[in-house]
């Protein structure tokens, strides 16, 4: 027979806090039951840096197609404009594990030497327009809610059910935001046995 398969799996998103004298730089981990699945450090083009994503069957409770780091504060426009369209892309239904790996690059400060915990209503934590904006709205429709907080180099953790909302959100300064979500399976029940 087999052993059943499990009626719910638990996800948690990771985004790790950068230290104040900044010591160590922000990586992110997906995990599922308590089992890494992606991570990485935040430190250098082709790590973790910026936005990283995962889309989630909530049927089954696999990938959809392999988790993507977009480092919006090395390549700007262009990855934000690649995460919009990976996010667009996405069935109606699916989870979203979002995270920000040691900065996003959404802010004006990403080019005035700002510290890792700036002061609210600072150059730090200035909005970038354009393409940023656009991004910013796509997180903002799957339900995102702190976004209007977010200063340079904070820590960012969201999950998401496209087009049913937020299941956990929260931002941090200076220690890591985590969020973890239940998810239910919706595997069909397989019939066994019975007459012909």
């Amino acid at each position: 027979r087999g052993d059943a398969p499990p009626a719910s799996v638990e996800f948690t998103v990771v985004s790790q806090g950068l230290p104040a004298d900044r010591a160590r730089c922000g990586g992110v981990r997906f995990e599922k039951d308590g089992a890494a699945f992606y991570s990485g450090r935040g430190c250098t083009v082709g790590g973790a840096r910026g936005w990283n994503v995962a889309a989630i069957d909530r049927a089954s409770g696999e990938l959809l197609e392999p988790a993507r780091n977009f480092d919006t504060w090395y390549s700007g426009t262009p990855a934000a404009t690649s995460m919009i369209d990976f996010l667009n892309r996405q069935p109606d239904g699916a989870m979203l594990l979002i995270a920000v790996g040691d900065e996003a690059g959404m802010n004006v400060g990403r080019s005035s030497g700002c510290p890792s915990s700036p002061p609210p209503g600072s150059v730090c934590c200035q909005r970038l327009g354009g393409e940023f904006d656009r991004l910013r709205r796509a997180l903002e429709q799957l339900g995102a809610r702190e976004l209007g907080r977010l200063c340079y180099w904070n820590s960012y953790a969201f999950i998401a059910i496209k087009g049913a909302g937020p299941q956990g959100e929260r931002l941090a300064k200076a220690e890591d935001a985590i969020v973890r979500h239940t998810l239910r399976l919706n595997r069909p029940v397989s019939v066994s046995g019975g007459a012909r």
